[in-house]
């Protein structure tokens, strides 16, 4: 089973100087093409302003991001080549996903487009299901809002994941991640000079599921490690 890898563009907003937000903006290149389509969720409903990526399979570097209109509609103006094509909308609950749990996104979450000059190619771009949100506030000995390393395990994947806050936190402290729905997780916060707290729901079961589009609040209180004060 793959690991779910969530890569952040927030960076890529910051290093790469071809991200184009604005669709009007985007000047069309002598012997370009066009990739044009709609962001929908899985039950075929359009989403509004939701992220749309291009990147070309030969230079990675080589992208283009957009925003879809308020009916879920996007053009990107970009030069003859195979490009993989992807959107999301971390606030909405789905996030940007490059490799994901197997069936954890659908099949049409990533699109391969081969353009030629001058053509205009349609894709429809699909996402879903919508992720589960957990809300998560560290605390210390004092009440003291705190961060940690977070280290997620999935069930039947073997191996562990350090995931980021994808869409902030509120005024309450509570940072939010998204979670693959109907994956059975459990994680453990690691901060140094403290002992290693580990996630555990009301009956004491350690192993965590949420459904899709649920949101999930937990509190964690972090103690000093023996020998520290």
């Amino acid at each position: 089973m793959q690991v779910l890898i969530c890569l952040s563009l927030i960076l890529a907003f910051c290093l790469d100087n071809t991200l184009q937000l604005d669709i009007r903006a985007q000047p069309q290149a002598v012997g370009a093409g066009i990739i044009q389509g709609v962001v929908v969720s899985l039950p075929g409903t359009p989403i509004p302003s939701a992220l749309v990526r291009a990147e070309n399979m030969e230079n990675m570097k080589d992208r283009v991001i957009v925003a879809a209109d308020k009916d879920g509609r996007f053009t990107l103006n970009v030069h003859p080549g195979k490009w993989y094509v992807n959107a999301y909308k971390e606030d909405a609950g789905y996030p940007d996903c490059s490799i994901w749990f197997s069936g954890a996104v659908s099949e049409k979450t990533w699109r391969v487009v081969d353009v030629q000059s001058g053509q205009s190619v349609s894709v429809t771009i699909e996402l879903g299901p919508k992720f589960a949100t957990l809300e998560l506030l560290i605390h210390e000995d004092k009440d003291t809002p705190t961060g940690g390393g977070l280290l997620f395990t999935w069930q039947g994947a073997g191996t562990e994941e350090r995931r980021t806050t994808r869409t902030g936190h509120d005024i309450s402290g509570f940072k939010r991640y998204l979670i693959p729905p109907d994956k059975p997780f459990k994680f453990s916060i690691r901060k140094e000079g403290y002992e290693t707290w580990y996630s555990k729901i009301e009956n004491g079961e350690e192993w965590m599921q949420l459904k899709s589009g649920e949101v999930f609040r937990m509190t964690a209180k972090l103690k000093k490690a023996s020998g520290r004060k």
